[in-house]
């Protein structure tokens, strides 16, 4: 997989946004839309690569979402689109399983006077062998 002395670099989504595709995935059964963060790439890795080493290093961005929490939003839901990639999301899922996305979404928001605020962190792997 990885030649002595080589190098491999992942970039994928990590920590709460992570946690949000996972969760997202629940819903969505399509192999084309699955999706797999650094939790499983780096289990993946140690179970493959044994004797590898796995560097990571995160980048964090900040983004207000308070507009995500609103159906009648426009932008709202471009960025919840975005964001999840799933193109339409709110028309793709039943009301009943959007409820239940939004409050563990919500959970992984930090309210900032008035705001929601959500943490996305990218991680990249750097796998040296």
């Amino acid at each position: 997989m990885l030649d002595t002395n080589g190098l491999f670099i992942i970039r994928a989504a990590s920590g709460h946004w992570e946690d949000c595709l996972l969760k997202i995935g629940e819903y969505y059964h399509d192999p084309r839309s699955h999706y797999i963060g650094t939790k499983y790439i780096k289990t993946l890795l140690r179970s493959a690569l044994q004797s590898a080493i796995i560097e990571s290093y995160y980048s964090e961005l900040s983004m207000n979402v308070s507009d995500c929490f609103n159906n009648e939003s426009v932008d709202g839901n471009k960025k919840i689109d975005f964001i999840f990639q799933v193109l339409n999301f709110r028309q793709s899922l039943p009301p009943e399983k959007q409820q239940i996305f939004f409050e563990f979404f919500k959970k992984c928001c930090d309210e900032e006077n008035g705001e929601m605020i959500f943490n996305t962190i990218e991680e990249d792997l750097v796998i040296i062998k």
